[in-house]
Order: structure tokens, then sequence, then C-alpha cells
């Protein structure tokens, strides 16, 4: 009897620099990407740089400008060039963030270079010894001088692919799971009074498109209110509203049809979005943690043409007859915009799952 077991994928990288009359090396910088984390962040376990270099007198091998041209206050290193280097060669894997612990012994000297550098804190106090700090890579990927970032063969290059090599690609679900991604945010909402707002989202990678489905539920205690479903293409980018209304393909129920967030009734020259329209920018926010750029949706009119027109005024727009003739196609950011702040509080940041693109790209 044979078993398979999953394999968790996981990069380790290193990029140094060497000179002076003997190839010493000058600096060097480690990380490494892996799917267990839930930030796609690469995390920095080491930047180092030498002491000095045999052969080369004081120290302007450490910096990237000439002396006339540094900066005192705020020098450009190598070593912040090689974190640069190190943080475009994640990017490939479709990292967002950059993440390390910065081992300060309490003068804080070293938390204010990496908040110089563009990290925050994201805790409050230091574990072990070490401080939680977090940048966005595009940051990070700017300390590199462009022509070093040029020179790198990443063009065309599947990161994942090539990491993946002959084994086998794992379900989507399992990864997700290993990510600790939680499949169920829910909230109680003002009004209607008694009533909760649910979300899901469930993996699939069985055919040769991984797909994530997201659905909403605004539910009272009674019955379902409003329904939405949406599937997000992972390797796309983009997501596909299926339905909104109620489940069974039914409108949305009357109690709630047109009705604005506290309650009223929604005026015709009103721009402010419905319960309905809430939930579908919900949904977006959700499809927004995978990455996700755009959203489709197919209106069912009854011909007047004023549904299509309704929805074009929150930012969807018709595509052509060879995109998908009758269909709209929105910004996924300019829609998550319609889901309201107290609501955008329970639901994860956008991106953080924004490798999963990555993962399975040209993946067999």
């Amino acid at each position: 009897m044979s078993t398979s077991q999953f394999v968790r994928p996981s990069y380790k990288e290193a990029v140094w620099v060497e000179g002076g009359p003997f190839s010493s090396q000058l600096a060097e910088v480690r990380g490494s990407v892996c799917p267990k984390n839930t930030k796609s962040a690469l995390h920095v376990h080491w930047i180092s740089r030498a002491k000095s270099v045999p052969g080369m007198d004081g120290d302007d091998w450490r910096f990237m400008e000439l002396a006339a041209q540094r900066n005192r206050s705020r020098p450009f290193t190598v070593a912040q060039a090689l974190l640069g280097v190190l943080a475009c060669i994640a990017e490939a894997f479709g990292m967002s963030h950059v993440e390390l612990g910065a081992e300060d012994q309490g003068s804080c000297r070293l938390i204010q270079y990496y908040k110089d550098l563009g990290f925050q804190s994201t805790s409050a106090h230091t574990m072990f010894g070490e401080l939680s700090m977090d940048a966005p890579l595009g940051r990070i990927v700017s300390l590199a001088p462009a022509s070093w970032l040029q020179a790198l063969p990443l063009t065309g290059w599947n990161a994942w692919g090539w990491l993946w090599g002959g084994s086998q690609r794992p379900d989507l679900n399992c990864i997700l799971g290993l990510m600790g991604a939680p499949e169920k945010w829910d909230w109680n909402i003002a009004w209607p009074s008694g009533c909760q707002v649910e979300l899901r989202a469930v993996g699939s990678s069985h055919d040769a498109t991984p797909k994530v489905t997201v659905s909403a539920h605004l539910r009272s205690f009674r019955a379902e209110l409003v329904y939405c479903r949406a599937v997000v293409r992972l390797t796309q980018s983009s997501a596909r509203v299926i339905w909104l209304g109620r489940s069974g393909s039914k409108p949305a129920d009357e109690a709630v049809r047109g009705r604005l967030l506290d309650g009223t009734a929604k005026a015709a020259s009103d721009g402010k979005p419905t319960l309905a329209m809430a939930l579908l920018g919900a949904v977006a926010s959700l499809a927004r943690w995978f990455g996700t750029s755009t959203l489709e949706l197919t209106p069912v009119d009854d011909g007047s043409g004023k549904l299509p027109q309704y929805l074009c005024n929150f930012g969807f727009r018709p595509l052509s007859e060879a995109q998908g003739g009758d269909s709209l196609r929105g910004s996924c950011k300019d829609l998550a915009a319609l889901c309201p702040q107290a609501w955008r509080t329970h639901l994860p940041p956008d991106s953080q799952l924004s490798m999963l693109t990555k993962l399975y790209e040209g993946h067999p």
C-alpha cells in the first residue's frame, strides 16, 4: 500500500556582494518564503556586513554612493541594496510584504533604522528580544539600484513552477489549511435588528484553474434576506459574481430590497449602496484577500436596461462583445469600497494571500 504525503513548498534565498583584491564578502542578506505565512511575506532571517575588508582602506566599500554624494544621516548602503534584491526575487513568488524581527538591545537605534527603510512595528512589545516589523514589498524593492534589478533573470520566470519541479500540486484547501486561513467570518449588523452577515471562502483545485468560491449571506433568525456568491479565479486575479439576490436564483427579500444600511428607502438620486450592494462590497473585499483585481457579473435584467445602468453607477463598465457581451466588469478595489467600514474590520487585509496567484501559475 502506498501513501502520498503533502510536501510544503518553501524557498530560502541568500544574496551577497564580494569585492576587494581577495574577493571578500562585503555584505549578505538571507530570507525565505513559504505558504505557511498567511501574509504572503518574505521573512528576512539575516542582514550582515563585514567589519573590514582585507586590502581595502576605510569604509567606503560599505556604501552605494561616493562620499561627496552621501547623505550622512541616512547613507545608502550595500546591505540595503541587497535587501532590495532579495525583495525583488520574492516578488516573483507573489509576496506582497517583507517582515523581520529587529533584535534591538534597548537603544531603539536598530528599530529606527528599519523604520527609516519603511518598516513599521506589528506588535506593541518585543518577544524573545525581537520586535516584529513589516514593510510593503515595493518599498523595499526600491532600495536596490535599477541596474541591479535589470540584471536579474526574472522576466518570464515562473518562480513557483520552478520550485515545484515535478512534484504533484497540492490541493488548494490543503494550502489554505496550512496557512491557517479561516473559512468563515460573521458579525451582527445594526439593521435589520437581530440580523447577521456571514461570509465563507472554500477552495477548489481539482481542475486546471484553481478557484475559491466566496459566498455571503445576510440572515435574520428566521430567513435569508440577501445572498451573494462569486468565484475567484486565482491565476487570473479576477472574480465572477454568480448570483446576487437570494439562494435559488430568487431576488433579495422584500424586507430589505432597495433599503440602505439604516433601513431607509434608497432615493433614485442617492449614490449610497443598498444592503445588497454592501454585501457585494463585502464579497469584493474578501476577493481582494487573494489579490483579485477585477470583478465581473452578468446582470439579469427585465429588458429595461435599468439594472446595468444602476450597477454602472457603482463602478461597473460594459464589456465588449469579444470580452463577454452582456457582462459588466469593475475594479475590485472600487467595489470593495461599497463594504461599510464597520463590516470591513471583520474581514482580512487586502492581498494577504496574493501569493496564491503565483503558487499555482503554470503548474500542471
